[in-house]
């Protein structure tokens, strides 16, 4: 439809900012790409940005590329909405299943010596308590019990929306902000902190936090989400590449179906 806007609009110069968490930050950053296909026609659309705070994953891959330049979406270490899509669900599954299947101890020392071991290695502690799949007992095993994998198709692909960054800590446990890869919203990461990192307080609290602190470098740069202009056709919106070094990313940054897919019928991940 053709919007006029009034002559006089009382909210005449004023920048667009849509901002949601949650739920909330899936709509905020679907409703910013509708609003961009008619920013022509809105003087005050034409600098619209979308703040998506902890937000699922909610459009396709190239969609998201689309509203890069319009859209942020913040992510605050191991939350578990950000993660969590039918895909990712479905790949979860199969997951718990495998870990069932290749479990070689009972429950309760599972459940006593598990988190120990793990601060002490991850290896050691997969070593301790499951088959190797790659062993000629855990291949049997999967063998046997193949149609427990069985989940219909494979959902497609979702992907957070825009620039997305992400607010977690180095290996020397100082907090830091970077730019995500690409591939960090596809799988969903079980800890104990992955439902506390989504309450609105704790997300909240470690954003003003972060306000203060320089963009790290990617934790994989070969994989990091491109900030660059999108290729097919120029946009008023686009943050060409990233704050300078030293400065703060909030203040010089961007803020200013039907599954398709292959049958999940037998084991995926091969740890």
């Amino acid at each position: 439809p053709q919007l006029t806007p009034r002559p006089r609009e009382p909210t005449a110069g004023f920048r667009l900012i849509i901002v949601g968490h949650s739920l909330g930050g899936g709509a905020s950053a679907i409703l910013a790409l509708l609003l961009s296909n008619i920013s022509s026609q809105v003087p005050g659309y034409a600098s619209l940005h979308a703040l998506a705070l902890s937000p699922p994953p909610v459009l396709s891959p190239k969609a998201a590329q689309t509203c890069r330049p319009f859209v942020t979406s913040l992510v605050l270490d191991s939350d578990l909405v950000p993660r969590m899509s039918l895909r990712s669900i479905q790949l979860l599954r199969a997951r718990m299943v495998q870990a069932l299947l290749l479990s070689r101890q009972p429950k309760w020392k599972i459940l006593l010596l598990l988190g120990p071991l793990r601060l002490i290695s991850s290896k050691l502690a997969a070593d301790r308590f499951l088959h190797s799949p790659h062993s000629a007992l855990g291949r049997s095993i999967l063998e046997r019990h193949e149609s427990m994998f069985a989940s219909g198709p494979l959902e497609p692909e979702l992907h957070l929306a825009g620039l997305a960054m992400m607010m977690d800590r180095d290996g020397t446990r100082k907090p830091r902000v970077r730019l995500m890869a690409k591939s960090e919203c596809l799988a969903i990461k079980v800890t104990h902190t992955m439902v506390w990192h989504h309450m609105p307080d704790v997300f909240f609290t470690r954003l003003l936090a972060a306000a203060r602190l320089p963009l790290a470098d990617p934790a994989d740069p070969d994989d990091a989400c491109d900030i660059s202009p999108p290729e097919a056709g120029p946009s008023r919106h686009v943050t060409r590449g990233r704050p300078a070094a030293g400065r703060a990313w909030i203040r010089g940054g961007p803020v200013g179906r039907s599954g398709g897919g292959p049958d999940l019928a037998r084991p995926l991940l091969a740890d």
